[in-house]
């Protein structure tokens, strides 16, 4: 959430910026902080992966800091930084913006110039989890059927790895395991946690800025506030743009296709977004119906479902736009043998529909740094294009002269 404050000192003509690094222990609390020694470098945050974010930083070399790398050093395995981006305001009071925590990785000094610095990569927090830096199962794992998937992914993180109990925030996840999962030793925590979490399409899971496991639905951005307005009216905030559209992306009919059971029984299952109508009296003078075709009630602004022998409200939306009436039937199939029951291919149906219900309409953009969009925010573009757009990527840099590099996709209402 934007404070006043921080959407006042970006509205300043002038800059002063610092940037604060947190020493963190491997117990993820603040042993020690700096201000003032680095350099440049930058942050990347990306939307679209489970490595939220990373980055690369150089910093002035001093002794008294007690940084080169070794077991008494602040920096060393498992330790982790985190990064703020300070400015000061007209009343001299100074304005945080949280860059997140990181795992430190590929440390190289340069002890050639006048000025010695360090430079080293940032890597997220996933790190510690996929090999890199830790997470390499030495033996073999098993969790089994029937499990809660919340339990599940409770228990590889404070079991394997000691993250604490309080670090981990799980969204409403009532769903189990629908089939016994095991891992060999050399294989990963995070291609465990990766399989659990993915068995039901939908959810995401991520370190967020604070050092949180977060597991969370994908939801419908469309209702969120608008973060910012790109009108041209401040000078500074101008958007250099790349606008890109594909028309192939757009598909409006999901087939899945999970495993077939012992007994015969093929798991599958089809949404059809194929009609829009202006009220929901208007549905009972459908024909040719089945099972899994939409329509778009507009005046609720609510999609319903065809069950077979009723209309069922969804919890989720299509874009009327795009349905088989208005543009013909536009296909798409997923096949997976992990698919073990109807629950996991309505969820992986629903995904995909909301994924593929857009022309990918993206923009590149740059701007002068705006230190409080991240993925997943919602924007107002208004000059050549126009709409609503989701932040995917964001680049900060952590200098006081370079431009803020963006991507975006637009929202489809």
């Amino acid at each position: 959430m934007v404070t006043q404050n921080q959407y006042n000192v970006l509205r300043q003509p002038t800059r002063k910026l610092n940037i604060k690094i947190d020493l963190i222990n491997e117990n993820d609390v603040v042993v020690d902080s700096f201000e003032g020694i680095a350099t440049e470098g930058n942050i990347n945050l990306d939307g679209n992966s489970t490595y939220r974010r990373s980055g690369n930083m150089t910093i002035v070399f001093d002794k008294k800091y007690n940084l080169l790398p070794s077991p008494s050093s602040k920096i060393w395995f498992n330790k982790r930084i985190g990064i703020w981006i300070l400015l000061e305001d007209y009343f001299d009071n100074i304005v945080h913006f949280n860059m997140g925590r990181f795992a430190i990785d590929e440390v190289d000094l340069n002890f050639n110039s006048a000025e010695k610095t360090m430079s080293c990569q940032l890597k997220d927090y996933m790190a510690f989890l996929d090999g890199t830096l830790g997470g390499t199962l030495s033996h073999k794992t098993v969790i089994e059927e029937g499990t809660p998937v919340s339990e599940a992914i409770r228990s590889v993180l404070t079991g394997l790895v000691k993250i604490s109990i309080e670090d981990i925030k799980i969204g409403d996840m009532d769903l189990t395991l629908p089939y016994t999962i095991e891992k060999e030793a050399g294989t990963t925590i995070y291609d465990l946690l990766k399989e659990i979490i993915e068995l039901y399409a939908g959810w995401d899971f991520y370190f967020d800025e604070k050092g949180y496991f977060i597991v969370e639905k994908i939801r419908d951005k469309r209702n969120d506030p608008v973060i910012e307005v790109f009108d041209g009216t401040e000078k500074d905030f101008t958007l250099t743009t790349a606008p890109q559209i594909d028309f192939k992306n757009v598909r409006n009919s999901i087939y899945v296709w999970g495993r077939q059971l012992d007994d015969g029984t093929q798991i599958k299952w089809n949404y059809r977004n194929r009609w829009a109508r202006n009220d929901k009296a208007e549905l009972d003078n459908l024909t040719d119906k089945q099972n899994g075709d939409i329509c778009h009630v507009i005046n609720e602004n609510n999609s319903y479902m065809w069950n077979g022998s009723t209309w069922e409200l969804l919890d989720f939306k299509v874009v009327p736009i795009f349905n088989v009436e208005k543009i013909g039937e536009k296909a798409w199939t997923f096949s997976d043998d992990n698919v073990f029951n109807e629950n996991q291919a309505k969820l992986r149906c629903e995904y995909e529909l909301q994924q593929k219900s857009n022309m990918a309409e993206a923009i590149n953009f740059s701007c002068v740094p705006l230190y409080y969009l991240e993925p997943h925010n919602k924007i107002n573009v208004d000059s050549v294009i126009q709409g609503d757009y989701l932040i995917d990527s964001v680049t900060v840099p952590l200098d006081i002269e370079s431009d803020m590099n963006s991507t975006a996709h637009k929202i489809y209402y």
